[in-house]
């Protein structure tokens, strides 16, 4: 690809991925496209995943940058966006891996259609069994695959809230400035919110062209999706808080193109609000620490609404944000593990 503006440009995030990224990066050498180049973030891996991916350099269309300190998901993406050269952006994690006609597949039906997005078929693979398994949302796409939509024409693009199987413009998120937010480092995902958000014009495939990783829970290796720790539920809300604030600015906050609100959005709020708080205050109640900076985070999305949405949640959701809307955080504490007892 010498003095060849690339097609497409691949990211590909790397930190503390030895095990899986040669795969991630033999797909890509197998690819049918060849126009395309690669760049590798290494945020701040104490593995040999740099020196993995350095073993790909002698190919002209690899680049390595680096993160001497771990700054997170978000951030290594960034560096990959503003160093792109590529017409479309391609999101690979490093412990995933595509099919080896994904980016041909992807580049012609983007080229054909005139869309911003086309999204591949994904299907998730499970490192302790070796199953392939589609899930429900991403069998919504695939089984009827559409050209041209966006969520006014079909919200139920609102169930593909993922942005490593899709191939993007780069102008498209370049002229808009919808780099990922740095914080928080986790659930960047829901970034793809903000892409429909913004009138993407998307075309949906129902050929798999993305192999998802679940890592294996006994070996303790887990992915950040898998995390269930405190600064995990943090992170959620503070996410949930993102996108509902963009999706307020746009002037669609409580509307059926709402994606924390929609019936058909895989994020609702009051149903995910459900399950968070129940885990929270019964298996994290002795972080009292912990337990306060997720109440203010909380307090700070509740803000959003007003007491017609609060009195209309579920009956529990409707108690705890109660206590965290009128409660100092410290009594706070006390009286939500209490409801949970």
């Amino acid at each position: 690809m010498k003095n060849k503006i690339p097609a497409i440009t691949v990211i590909v995030p790397i930190y503390n991925v030895s095990p899986y990224l040669k795969q991630c990066l033999d797909s890509l050498i197998a690819q049918t496209f060849d126009n395309f180049e690669v760049i590798g973030i290494d945020d701040g891996s104490s593995d040999s995943s740099g020196a993995i991916f350095a073993k790909y350099l002698h190919d002209s269309r690899f680049k390595l940058y680096f993160n001497y300190e771990n700054q997170g998901l978000p951030s290594a993406r960034n560096v990959g966006i503003v160093n792109s050269k590529g017409q479309y952006l391609y999101f690979l994690d490093s412990d995933d891996w595509i099919g080896p006609q994904a980016l041909e597949q992807l580049y012609e039906v983007a080229q054909e259609d005139k869309v911003d997005i086309v999204i591949g078929g994904l299907i998730k693979y499970y490192d302790e069994t070796g199953k392939l398994k589609i899930a429900e949302n991403h069998a919504r796409l695939m089984n009827a695959p559409k050209s041209g939509i966006d969520i006014r024409t079909d919200p139920n693009l609102f169930w593909s809230v993922i942005s490593a199987n899709k191939l993007i413009k780069s102008d498209f998120i370049k002229h808009q400035g919808l780099y990922f937010k740095q914080t928080p480092r986790r659930y960047e995902d829901m970034a793809t919110y903000k892409w429909y958000l913004c009138g993407a014009k998307v075309t949906t495939l129902d050929v798999i062209t993305y192999f998802y990783r679940q890592r294996c829970l006994s070996n303790g290796q887990t992915s950040i999706m898998q995390d269930k720790s405190m600064d995990a539920f943090i992170d959620k809300i503070l996410a949930f808080d993102d996108i509902l604030r963009f999706t307020k600015n746009k002037g669609l906050l409580l509307t059926d193109l709402d994606p924390m609100h929609s019936q058909l959005a895989m994020m609702n709020l009051p149903r995910a609000l459900t399950w968070i708080y129940k885990d929270v205050f019964t298996k994290n109640k002795d972080d009292l620490f912990g337990l306060q900076k997720f109440i203010l985070a909380n307090r700070q999305l509740l803000s959003l609404f007003n007491n017609s949405y609060i009195h209309n949640l579920p009956v529990k959701v409707k108690e705890i944000a109660g206590y965290i809307l009128e409660s100092d955080p410290r009594v706070c504490v006390d009286r939500c593990v209490k409801a949970y007892s």
